[in-house]
């Protein structure tokens, strides 16, 4: 009998925990062709050791559209809904507290906590004045990483490509308007924190691309 799967073609299909899952069993693992049955069986929803059942044609689609959307570089969503509530993007990245900044750059290089790190990209929206918003202050990342974890990948994803994209901007203008205020040890960590936090976050935009590589050249 064969065996028919439902294949996400798009990261608003991808649960962001369905990926920390993903990644949190592929750990250090090597085998190409064993990571493939993982990429299958983790968003596909169906065992691993049902993965051998899938005709071959079945199998190679899946392998190859599941690299091709986890590779994705999607556009900014600056407002979402998930469960009746209304999530808006951080309004003006360049007013990013000290507090929000430090917690970024613990989290993004690290996918376990990635729904954390959605609790700074995002969050519930207070008022809205047309297409300009206010959203609730940081007040750390208790509040809402459950939540975050069930948000769709696209959400999570597309915040760290424009995240990036304007980092050292942002990384500068920190620095600059803090330095006044900071004693000289102080100013030398931030330094440090900027000048590091840039790589940081590039090496996470770049990682999902970078695991799914050797898929791509896959004969599978």
């Amino acid at each position: 009998m064969k065996l028919k799967i439902t294949i996400p073609d798009s990261l608003m299909e991808i649960p962001l925990w369905r990926f920390q899952e993903y990644e949190r069993m592929k750990g250090d693992e090597e085998d190409v062709e064993l990571i493939a049955k993982l990429l299958v069986s983790n968003f596909c929803n169906i065992p691993i050791g049902v993965v051998d059942r899938i005709d071959v044609a079945t199998y190679h689609l899946a392998v190859d559209t599941l690299s091709k959307v986890l590779t994705e570089s999607p556009r900014l969503k600056s407002r979402f809904k998930w469960d009746g509530v209304e999530y808006g993007f951080i309004p003006d990245l360049d007013k990013m507290t000290m507090a929000e900044f430090v917690d970024c750059d613990t989290y993004i290089s690290r996918i376990d906590q990635w729904h954390r790190l959605m609790t700074i990209f995002y969050r519930p929206i207070k008022k809205k004045f047309g297409k300009f918003y206010t959203i609730e202050d940081y007040e750390g990342s208790e509040k809402h990483h459950k939540i975050m974890k069930k948000v769709p990948l696209y959400y999570l994803q597309s915040a760290m490509v424009f995240f990036w994209s304007i980092a050292n901007k942002l990384a500068i203008h920190t620095l600059q308007s803090s330095e006044s205020n900071l004693k000289e040890e102080q100013v030398t960590q931030l330094n440090n924190l900027l000048l590091t936090s840039g790589d940081g976050i590039n090496q996470s935009t770049d990682l999902l691309k970078a695991m799914f590589l050797d898929l791509r050249k896959s004969p599978l």
